[in-house]
């Protein structure tokens, strides 16, 4: 039995830095979806290395999520005209 790759990853989306969708927000905070992570016990020098290649855009932050996610994150994110807190009375 083989898998076709194409249909397989066809469902996967890949979010880059500059993609509206790479920003997380729920009314009050804004993150980003991705991002680094380097260890405490990581040498200086190796930290200074990955801090150039990522200030050059030799190293960017991606995310992947499925489709379907992506799609229930928009259809249950309120819209800018939307108050995501509105007053109950």
């Amino acid at each position: 039995m083989s898998i076709d790759s194409e249909k397989f990853t066809a469902c996967i989306r890949t979010i880059r830095q500059n993609d509206d969708d790479f920003i997380l927000t729920n009314g009050i905070v804004v993150t980003p979806r991705a991002g680094f992570e380097i260890s405490n016990r990581c040498p200086e020098n190796y930290k200074d290395l990955i801090h150039e290649c990522i200030r050059h855009g030799w190293i960017k932050p991606v995310a992947y999520m499925y489709d379907h996610e992506l799609m229930w994150e928009k259809l249950s994110t309120p819209t800018d005209q939307e108050d995501p807190y509105p007053t109950p009375w």
